[in-house]
């Protein structure tokens, strides 16, 4: 990757700096690491008679085992 970063660079034929990105851009894509980014929706209800919701990063989110209507 160097080298044809390197070559793209620092010359100043237009075909060779092609050429050299082309090569670039097919190692980026080979060697690319796929993350894959997930985060899940949640939906609650609440009101403010409700006491007791317990909130969780991970888990039964919200978890209403203890809750409570006042």
């Amino acid at each position: 990757l160097d080298e044809a970063v390197d070559v793209a660079r620092s010359s100043s034929d237009t075909a060779t700096r092609m050429d050299a990105m082309a090569k670039v851009q097919q190692i980026l894509y080979d060697d690319a690491v796929i993350v894959v980014n997930y985060e899940r929706g949640s939906v609650y209800v609440s009101h403010p008679r409700l006491k007791g919701i317990v909130r969780r990063a991970v888990g039964t989110d919200p978890d209403y085992t203890g809750a409570w209507i006042e």
